[in-house]
């Protein structure tokens, strides 16, 4: 099955959300942010790459925490991978 990824930016209770779904074999780039966040695996499953290194897999219901400055990449294991990245609404968009 193909289809388009889903994005999505929320601002709700003072923080701020932003998810794709993605296929299996679909790749979310390396890069960094400023800040510490925490990125949610809503549905699916993805592995996580720390300066193009395997760091562990996780599935629906992990968070993954990441501090600010770290390269950081997702591989996605599972078709329909949900991925949200978190983080204070006072920091802003910085994506």
């Amino acid at each position: 099955m193909i289809f388009k990824p889903i994005e999505r930016i929320q601002i709700k209770g003072g923080i701020y959300f932003r998810s794709v779904m993605l296929n299996k074999g679909e790749v979310v780039d390396q890069h960094t942010h400023d800040h510490d966040h925490a990125t949610y695996i809503g549905s699916g499953k993805a592995r996580l790459l720390i300066d193009g290194k395997p760091e562990g897999e996780y599935q629906a219901g992990d968070a993954v925490e990441i501090k600010g400055g770290v390269k950081h990449a997702f591989e996605v294991l599972e078709d329909r991978t949900i991925l949200a990245c978190v983080w204070p609404e006072s920091i802003g968009e910085t994506f």
